[in-house]
């Protein structure tokens, strides 16, 4: 499935024959007023789709090998990424990047989730995906 119609081209998210949730990020903005648009976009997208089938849990890869130079995330927006991380629908994470900004973020969030023992960094994409195809 790939998302319905997208405000951008900064993302996609789609869905996988094994209920695994692609978020791929091709780029974030300079502007950090525009941070929120677009984890508002995001959120809307996830939440139609968790929304499909309330009962179907997912595991998830965040793709975020695009974003290289992006140091900060309004606050805004982590509120929102935190959120849809912390659904209870959303089993496993895993984040693909290569920036150690986006390593220490991502470790900082997932503290907050409850989920810190359900959440893989990676560098790459096969090692996520093969890792979330695992059965947990």
């Amino acid at each position: 499935m790939v998302s319905d119609e997208l405000p951008d081209t900064t993302f996609t998210v789609t869905v996988d024959n094994q209920s695994v949730i692609h978020l791929t990020f091709f780029k974030i903005s300079e502007k950090a007023a525009e941070h929120k648009s677009q984890a508002e976009a995001i959120q809307a997208i996830v939440h139609k789709l968790l929304q499909k089938n309330p009962r179907q849990r997912y595991d998830t890869v965040v793709d975020a090998r695009a974003i290289r130079h992006t140091m900060f995330l309004a606050m805004d927006a982590q509120v929102i990424y935190l959120n849809l991380m912390k659904q209870p629908q959303i089993k496993r994470l895993a984040f693909v990047a290569t920036g150690r900004f986006l390593k220490i973020m991502t470790s900082v969030f997932t503290q907050f989730t409850g989920k810190a023992a359900s959440v893989k960094w990676f560098e790459e994409i096969d090692q996520a995906l093969a890792w979330l195809h695992q059965k947990a």
